[in-house]
């Protein structure tokens, strides 16, 4: 059976690509497929074309394929069209070490966001620069967070790169002898006999890895 979601080391390698094709592109259009996928229309210089798919919850990546357009947008798209259509794309990164991509359109102050969440159900959210809400596809409540238009975007919950260091190792260590952890020791030995300096520990293997007590996504 295929994989059916992207993982935060999917997402990584996927960001990467799509800022070396897309950066710098205007954002031509936007079109809802079905209430959960997108399609990023961008254009760049001459004849110049990208289109990117967005199924929240599960995958980004550019297509070729060619998608049959609804006649009537969504109001959500819409409100896309509204505030970003043929604004330039600023940048596009991966939040963190968390399942989050960030599109960024304009700057300073007129900067507006579309954030897509691949864990859970996923989300596509438009904020402005301080990350309150303008709209999105999915509005619930967590135990920490409200995601609903004109409540900010919790970025305080992403999970962040944590540089490696002696202390997480003997957590990691102690976690594994008193059965507690997921950690691998393949991994470990790895990590204990690289010569890799701490700049390399920022890699999507070290991003994957957890001890216990650290926060993981559902």
């Amino acid at each position: 059976m295929g994989k059916t979601r992207m993982t935060a080391v999917d997402l990584r390698a996927a960001v990467s690509e799509l800022s070396q094709k897309l950066v710098g592109q205007r954002l031509q259009n936007i079109y809802d497929i079905n209430p959960k996928m997108y399609l990023l229309k961008f254009s760049g210089k001459g004849d110049q074309k990208e289109y990117v798919v967005i199924e929240v919850g599960s995958r980004i990546h550019t297509t070729t394929f060619s998608f049959e357009k609804p006649k009537v947008p969504s109001s959500f798209t819409l409100k896309i069209r509204k505030h970003i259509r043929q604004w330039r794309l600023d940048s596009l990164r991966q939040l963190g070490c968390d399942r989050v991509v960030e599109f960024n359109f304009g700057s300073g102050e007129k900067t507006i966001r579309l954030i897509i969440e691949f864990y859970a159900k996923g989300n596509l959210i438009m904020t402005d620069h301080e990350y309150t809400i303008l709209g999105l596809v999915r509005t619930h409540t967590t135990e920490d967070a409200k995601y609903a238009v004109r409540a900010t975007y919790p970025t305080t919950d992403i999970q962040l790169f944590r540089p490696m260091t002696r202390e997480r190792m003997e957590e990691a260590f102690k976690a594994v002898e008193e059965g507690e952890g997921n950690v691998s020791l393949n991994f470990i030995g790895f990590l204990l006999h690289s010569k890799k300096t701490p700049k390399d520990a920022d890699s999507p293997a070290c991003c994957a890895w957890r001890v216990p007590g650290e926060r993981v996504r559902g």
